[in-house]
């Protein structure tokens, strides 16, 4: 399965009537909900949608949902969150989500674009700050006005989408989202300025430790690893990380080197085998051995039941 393909399956899965749903090149996507024909609490009871609300997936694009009404619970990277009017929650490329569960009066916008969007316009000091705070925040509860804009300027990117007039529709919408991140740049700096208080010192460890996990946990599953890294202790950052997290150490490596296998064969880019070597497995039979122990089932039946 091609990137376009997964691109489009995550996003109109979120959508329950097409129609509403607008899709440029296969990597740009937009939609809003706005009555009670477009509710979306329905879609998971879909069986289609199995993948999308009963295990979480790898992103391989910037995806923006803005809450009007109603709420959904939302994991991120682990992590649930509970996202409710006024509030935006951005999921950045390489993150994992998960639709947790969607109220009935749920009403949405969704802007979903992979990099080629934004990427050429900006310098690259500006995406990496950008892209750094939604992986640590991805939720943000934003003042009404600034939510009223934000929903405007997707309003005159739909309609842009949907004329028949010939104009270069690429070019136009890589403008309004170069200007809606420029708009983030500046309220995701007031929201840094407010938490700018001290932290303790066991929310350091944590936040750097989970950032040491995000960049080595294919390659390295061994606590002393992440230790060493840290100057500190095993024991001392097993228990630090338990006491502030309430998962231990081991317990976030697992998570995380779940969550890469199951989006990986999700992918069905890759062979068994082949899987078990990113993941830095001995060999094809620990990795089946592992994955069924923490999954339930193993490699082979997850690909058959998620298959779509």
């Amino acid at each position: 399965m091609d990137k376009e393909n997964i691109f489009k399956s995550l996003t109109i899965r979120m959508i329950a009537e097409p129609e509403t749903c607008h899709v440029l090149d296969g990597n740009f996507l937009i939609a809003d909900t706005d009555d009670e024909s477009d509710s979306i609490s329905e879609l998971s009871s879909n069986p289609h949608n199995k993948l999308f609300f009963s295990e979480p997936f790898k992103v391989e694009f910037a995806l923006c949902v803005l809450i009007k009404s109603g709420s959904m619970q939302i994991m991120h990277n682990l992590m649930e969150y509970t996202i409710s009017p006024s509030d935006v929650f951005v999921v950045m490329p390489g993150d994992f989500a998960r639709c947790l569960s969607v109220s009935s009066d749920c009403r949405l916008a969704l802007l979903a674009f992979s990099d080629s969007y934004y990427a050429p316009m900006s310098n690259g000091s500006q995406y990496s700050t950008l892209y750094s705070f939604f992986r640590k925040h991805p939720k943000n509860s934003i003042d009404d006005q600034n939510f009223t804009d934000m929903l405007h300027i997707l309003d005159i990117m739909k309609r842009r989408v949907e004329t028949a007039d010939k104009i270069d529709k690429k070019n136009v919408v890589r403008g309004y989202i170069y200007a809606l991140c420029q708009d983030a740049l500046w309220w995701t700096n007031a929201i840094k300025d407010d938490e700018s208080g001290p932290s303790s010192r066991g929310e350091e460890i944590l936040a750097a430790f989970l950032e040491l996990l995000e960049e080595n946990f294919t390659t390295e599953h061994r606590i002393s690893f992440y230790a060493d890294k840290l100057c500190i202790s095993a024991k001392h950052l097993s228990e630090t990380v338990k006491s502030i997290s309430g998962r231990g150490v081991k317990e976030w490596i697992q998570e995380y080197l779940l969550l890469e296998a199951k989006a990986l064969l999700q992918s069905r880019r890759y062979s068994i085998q082949e899987i078990s070597w990113k993941l830095n497995f001995a060999n094809q039979s620990f990795f089946g051995t592992w994955f069924k122990k923490a999954a339930g089932m193993s490699p082979r039946q997850y690909c058959d039941y998620f298959s779509v």
